[in-house]
């Protein structure tokens, strides 16, 4: 019999019997209303001597009849089932390669944005645009190309972009797919808008069908409240890019004793859900976000995981041009820096503020200290 399997960390402040705690979770599984035909995998236990706790590894095995092909069923039996009263995080889970089968994953994935957007040889770089405070459409047109114009790759509208009284999604999108055509030819590349989506799903689905009729194909999505599903069946229906927010709180990166370890998260089920860039937060200035854990989800959106393609981790908050340095030391070259909207802190303007980023990129990339190209760039020297 085939097996999804899912490993356990249990956390104890007292000594405990680890295989006689472990054997009380499996029963309770297997004796609840309604029984399922789980096994018992490997049991490892340790003392952890930092965090003076004792701590149980453990694997459990749950046939694959037991599952729908989606990501609704794996969440709800492999961590809903695990809500009892012990300190238990999900670390991973282990599909069948016949399983993971039934998942088409990203559209494009890292490589098919790379060709897609035509940059192959270093980091991308986002901003963002804040239209909840009630811009119009000409207002958000102009910090686009002005964003443009500084050498962003991708501008994508801020995800509480939800009143769209001032800017309604048809007429935003018309006026900028036209100046988005003007700025290709302007500058010989291609440019890329992403909107957010906001609405039911009918309003998402008739939103991406207009966006599409009007060249944009790359749109931001908010994960957690939308669900795992109706990401995947928009990636499934659509031929589109999505660039995911995961919403979820920092309680996932903060604790290690209860949730879902953040890579098997916001990694392998983003990559199952259809994602073609994870936001992730950036560690330098989060205290609260331990650097180790943002590398470890980053890795495990490139790594090798069957038929799904790998996808791009998207750096996020907070982010100053010198931090780009850093990023790219940790993180190399296949990631996407989204700048927020620290453009706005430069005083000669928008553009020079876009310029400072990539300024600084270009010679992360190449090598060339941050004082130096300081005295290269003016505008990152004015940041």
């Amino acid at each position: 019999m085939n097996y999804i399997e899912a490993t356990y960390l249990l956390t104890s402040k007292e000594k405990i019997q680890p295989q006689q705690e472990v054997n009380k979770i499996i029963d309770f599984l297997s004796l609840s209303r309604t029984p399922l035909p789980v096994k018992l995998g490997e049991v490892e236990d340790f003392y952890d001597t930092d965090l003076k706790v004792y701590k149980v590894l453990f694997k459990v095995q749950f046939p694959v009849s037991l599952f729908r092909h989606d990501l609704y069923s794996v969440l709800s039996l492999t961590y809903g089932e695990m809500i009892l009263p012990y300190r238990i995080k999900l670390i991973d889970i282990d599909f069948p390669p016949a399983f993971l089968d039934h998942f088409k994953g990203a559209n494009y994935g890292i490589k098919g944005l790379q060709d897609y957007i035509e940059v192959h040889h270093r980091p991308l770089l986002i901003s963002t645009i804040r239209p909840a405070i009630g811009l119009k459409k000409e207002e958000i047109g102009q910090i686009f190309e002005s964003l443009i114009d500084g050498g962003m790759d991708i501008v994508r509208e801020d995800e509480l972009f939800f009143n769209e009284g001032f800017a309604p999604f048809e007429s935003r999108i018309e006026y900028i797919s036209q100046l988005k055509a003007k700025l290709q030819e302007k500058h010989s590349r291609k440019i890329i808008y992403a909107p957010f989506l906001s609405g039911n799903l009918e309003e998402i689905e008739n939103k991406i069908k207009f966006a599409a009729k009007n060249h944009i194909r790359i749109f931001v999505l908010n994960l957690f409240p939308l669900g795992f599903e109706t990401v995947r069946y928009l990636s499934e229906k659509y031929e589109a890019g999505f660039i995911l927010n995961l919403s979820y709180p920092s309680f996932f990166f903060e604790n290690d004793d209860f949730g879902i370890q953040p890579d098997l998260l916001f990694g392998k089920l983003t990559r199952l859900a259809g994602g073609d860039m994870v936001l992730i937060p950036s560690p330098y200035r989060y205290k609260n976000i331990p650097h180790f854990k943002s590398v470890k989800v980053a890795e495990s959106l490139r790594e090798d995981f069957e038929n799904i393609k790998s996808v791009y981790s998207v750096l996020y908050g907070d982010i100053y041009p010198q931090d780009l340095y850093k990023i790219f030391e940790d993180f190399g070259n296949l990631v996407a820096i989204d700048i927020g909207n620290k453009y706005q802190k430069h005083k000669a303007g928008i553009t020079a503020g876009a310029k400072a980023y990539f300024d600084a990129l270009n010679c992360t990339v190449n090598g060339v200290s941050f004082e130096e190209c300081k005295s290269l760039s003016k505008e990152l020297e004015e940041f």
